[in-house]
């Protein structure tokens, strides 16, 4: 099992994503511009480039999700949540979220299968903390430089798909 802390940036109006985390010491950046259909991966000064095939996912909770009912996180002074779980058609994801009654992400846990050759299951957990509503710096969605200077890559199946689902469906 591994932990890492991820500071996640969501730009609804513009379909944009930003996540920046640091597994080991070393610091990662992935922007997907969903407009463009782009993916970077900056780490250590490089730039891995690919294209994205998952569409922008712009709701809070999908469409098709089974309301689980409400809960309370934190004792009497905590915070009243709704629980919701979704799966997709072929049940390769299955998702528990747990949300604030206004729609801010809490708790996040998921089963993904993915099969190439042989089924790997994976489970990935995201809590949610210090949320704040809105994008303070804009400027956080620009891509560097160094990533117009490096070719586009293809990445294999299963970290493609893991990379939609992680970034795409949370």
């Amino acid at each position: 099992m591994s932990q890492i802390q991820i500071r996640l940036y969501y730009d609804y109006s513009n379909q944009r994503i930003r996540v920046d985390e640091s597994p080991a010491g070393i610091k990662t950046t992935v922007i997907i511009d969903f407009n463009t259909h782009k993916t970077y991966i900056i780490t250590n000064g490089q730039c891995l480039t690919t294209t994205i095939e998952a569409p922008f996912n712009p709701t809070c909770i999908p469409g098709n999700a089974l309301y689980s009912g409400i809960l309370q996180l934190g004792g009497p002074d905590g915070i009243i949540a709704k629980s919701y779980h979704f799966s997709t058609a072929d049940s390769t994801i299955q998702t528990d979220y747990i949300i604030s009654e206004n729609c801010i992400p809490v708790l996040e846990v998921s089963k993904v299968s993915l099969t190439n050759p042989t089924t790997e299951t994976t489970f990935v957990t995201l809590t949610y903390g210090n949320t704040t509503i809105g994008i303070q710096d804009p400027s956080v969605f620009d891509i560097p430089a160094i990533c117009s200077q490096h070719a586009s890559m293809k990445l294999p199946v299963s970290e493609k798909a893991l990379i939609s689902y992680v970034y795409c469906n949370g």
